[in-house]
């Protein structure tokens, strides 16, 4: 017969495992609760999803009527290329592929696969834009500021925090577009869209050279979403 002091040490033993399977019980639905709270303050204060009408966007391409003259489409259609670059780097918390890794921002994994895919399509429209758009044939020179824009600033890496930064170089590269849609609304720069290029267009975002990088990267990012195209 087990003596009074084993039973009430068992007696101590079960009500402590009770207690702490209880507070695992509890913690489960706690912690979910904790993290639910959290992401939905994360996206009222940096939303994942961005509706065209809240876009800048939206404005510039309602003033462009169908039969709005060929300098003011080639600009707003320039404008639209970066537009959802410059939204990235304006927004809540900003360009945070490249923040330190003491960052908190640093470890929002959809946002920086979101930012990826953002930066990717930036760069792929805007070699197409450059090398069809903004030239009247194939062996005609292309425009210096596209270039420029295309080769050295979008081309910069997206995890650069200093000296430079991929901030300060996006954006060097947004404002080499906005003197070339000045330079197109005064005439000195070249817009040229033909039908055929608007086929060419949907045909190239439609190509595996644009599609399968973003699904590479959604692959590598656990299967985050990555930019939404529009």
């Amino acid at each position: 017969m087990e003596s009074p002091a084993a039973v009430t040490n068992s007696h101590k033993a079960l009500k402590w495992f009770a207690v702490v399977l209880l507070a695992l019980l509890l913690l489960w639905p706690l912690t979910f609760g904790l993290v639910w709270l959290l992401n939905r303050g994360y996206t009222w204060l940096d939303p994942t999803r961005f509706p065209f009408s809240e876009s800048r966007i939206h404005a510039i391409l309602q003033s462009v009527a169908p039969e709005a003259p060929e300098p003011q489409k080639g600009a707003a259609l320039s404008r639209a290329l970066t537009n959802r670059l410059e939204e990235e780097l304006d927004s809540t918390f900003g360009w945070s592929v490249n923040d330190l890794w003491i960052s908190p921002t640093r470890w929002l994994d959809n946002r920086a696969s979101r930012q990826h895919g953002v930066i990717f399509a930036t760069r792929m429209l805007a070699v197409f834009y450059a090398t069809n758009l903004a030239k009247y044939g194939t062996v005609d020179a292309e425009n210096e500021l596209l270039k420029e824009a295309r080769e050295k600033r979008f081309a910069f890496t997206e995890d650069s925090w200093w000296l430079p930064s991929s901030e300060s170089e996006y954006r060097k590269g947004v404002e080499l577009q906005r003197k070339y849609e000045a330079a197109v609304k005064e005439g000195k720069a070249v817009f040229n869209m033909r039908s055929d290029d608007i086929y060419n267009l949907f045909m190239f975002i439609l190509s595996n050279q644009v599609l399968d990088q973003p699904l590479a990267c959604w692959s590598r990012h656990r299967g985050r979403s990555l930019l939404r195209a529009r």
